[in-house]
């Protein structure tokens, strides 16, 4: 992965932040659930860390929430930018 912070992987930070604080969830105790540091899980909320899929799995059981809602923005889904080739 590159140092530069792709639009998903901001949004995906954003969306897991709001969630956690909703829940009124302090950053700590998400992370010794999901097993990492609470700096690792301040990293993947502000998006510069890229979460992988059995973190995020947990991560949407741990905050009650569809998969897709991490990729919502303002109602609407959130599509890569990049296409592959």
């Amino acid at each position: 992965m590159t140092d530069a912070k792709s639009e998903l992987d901001l949004q995906i930070g954003r969306r897991l932040k709001l969630r956690r604080r909703q829940l009124k969830l302090p950053i700590d105790v998400v992370a010794l659930k999901l097993g990492i540091s609470p700096e690792t899980l301040n990293e993947y909320e502000r998006g510069s860390r890229r979460v992988n899929s059995s973190k995020l799995a947990a991560l949407t059981v741990i905050l009650q929430i569809p998969v897709s809602y991490l990729f919502e923005k303002n109602g609407s889904t959130v599509v890569p930018s990049r296409t592959l080739h």
